[in-house]
């Protein structure tokens, strides 16, 4: 196996190389920041090379964001199959926002924000990318959704966009609170998770109130 087959993405072993180098800098990223973490890092927790991580990538900026990218797809997947056009509207988003809540309470999720928050004046290029990816695609699933079920006559929903906008914001009114929560531990962390499951029924209920065809609401 020559060097430039194993920096080739195309291949089995440049892929491994690839996806080694991309698991290893997450793990970077959540042990040091943004900012801290270095191409030597990198290099050394995956096994890999410089020229390897440059013809892949590009450079450090281009491996952080694919990184990003990676785990934004993951959770845009598990959000994408709890809604189901075949499902009652109020079940399909609790699933939703039951998932959406159990991302909140991940450790590594409260890590990243909590980072995003404090090195936002430095990785601004880098952040704005991320919310591009990730919170954006996340609304444009749940507006799709949302307008299916209106066309359906399941529910009652004039501007899609702006209905995944509000739902949205109200499950994640205590994100930034999130974002130190992996500070906490023991039963403030228990308490501090039920509050997060707790207002994602709440949401789910205020969001059919409004949303559900009179005949449905009054059943």
């Amino acid at each position: 196996m020559t060097e430039r087959e194993d920096r080739c993405p195309c291949t089995p072993r440049g892929e491994a190389r690839r996806q080694a180098m991309i698991e290893a800098t997450w793990d970077a990223v959540l042990e040091k920041g943004f900012a801290a973490v270095t191409l030597a890092d990198i290099i050394e927790r995956s096994g890999g090379s410089k020229s390897t991580l440059y013809a892949s990538f590009g450079g450090k900026e281009g491996l952080l964001f694919e990184a990003l990218r990676q785990r934004v797809q993951v959770f845009a997947a598990q959000l994408r199959v709890t809604l189901r056009s075949d499902e009652d509207p109020a079940r399909a988003l609790r699933e939703f926002a039951r998932a959406f809540a159990r991302r909140m309470m991940d450790k590594d999720a409260s890590r990243f924000y909590y980072l995003m928050v404090a090195e936002a004046q430095h990785m601004g290029p880098l952040i704005a990318q991320f919310l591009e990816e990730g919170p954006a695609e996340t609304q444009r699933c749940l507006a799709e959704y949302l307008a299916e079920a209106n066309r359906d006559g399941k529910l009652v929903v004039e501007d899609p966009d702006a209905a995944a906008d509000l739902f949205l914001s109200m499950l994640q009114g205590q994100c930034v609170f999130n974002a130190f929560a992996h500070a906490l531990d023991g039963e403030a962390l228990e308490a501090h998770n039920r509050q997060i499951a707790a207002r994602a029924e709440a949401t789910v209920g205020h969001f059919l109130r409004a949303t559900l065809p009179r005949e449905a609401a009054a059943r």
